[in-house]
């Protein structure tokens, strides 16, 4: 490899690396739920166990999301000067996401999760999308991004509903379909902003 082309190559193949140390056994949900807890019901002390344990499980999701939008932003620069980068940027992250995620079977506390891939590849994809906006891609990454914060705002509301229902309490929910519903609004302003630049 020549230096310029090691320059572009090596940071994708570095943070794959930090993904792979990310998804070891030192990173299971017990052993980030053991000090992210604490911290979580030192931040909200009026939060039950049951609204702590659901932000933890959003937290490591997040980090998913953003491990893989990372990567997917280093192939992407990576392959920056060749035709369709963009789908193989997308393409790469996706299928180490497969790999990681087969590795983890390998660790006593972790287990493989298709949901996890399929995450990681959102992540993938809409960190492309933030990148190239005006891209077949770019443009199918904000849709997708928006119907699902459509999705979590419903699947949250129907969860109030049912708690409702039940005599519980559900203001956790109802707060996750709000922002789900901002989140979503949000997106469409900041998709439209950035298409379209005036």
């Amino acid at each position: 490899m020549t230096p310029p082309t090691l320059s572009r190559f090596a940071p994708p193949i570095l943070w794959m690396g930090v993904i792979a140390g990310l998804s070891g056994g030192l990173f299971g949900a017990d052993e980030t739920g053991s000090w992210l807890l604490p911290i979580l019901a030192g931040w909200l002390p009026g939060a039950g166990p049951t609204t702590l344990h659901a932000l933890h499980a959003g937290l490591r999701k997040l980090a998913h999301l953003t491990e893989y939008g990372i990567l997917a932003a280093l192939w992407l620069r990576a392959l920056d000067a060749r035709p369709r980068a963009e789908w193989w940027a997308v393409v790469l992250a996706a299928l180490y996401a497969v790999v990681d995620e087969a590795r983890q079977g390998l660790a006593p506390n972790r287990s493989p999760a298709v949901s996890d891939v399929l995450i990681d590849g959102a992540g993938a994809l809409f960190a492309v999308a933030c990148l190239r906006p005006r891209t077949a891609l770019g443009r199918a990454g904000w849709r997708v991004a928006r119907w699902a914060a459509v999705g979590v705002g419903v699947a949250s509301l129907a969860g109030a509903l049912v708690d409702w229902s039940l005599g519980l309490a559900a203001w956790d929910l109802l707060a996750a379909a709000a922002l789900a519903v901002a989140g979503g609004l949000a997106l469409g302003r900041l998709e439209r902003a950035w298409r379209d630049p005036t």
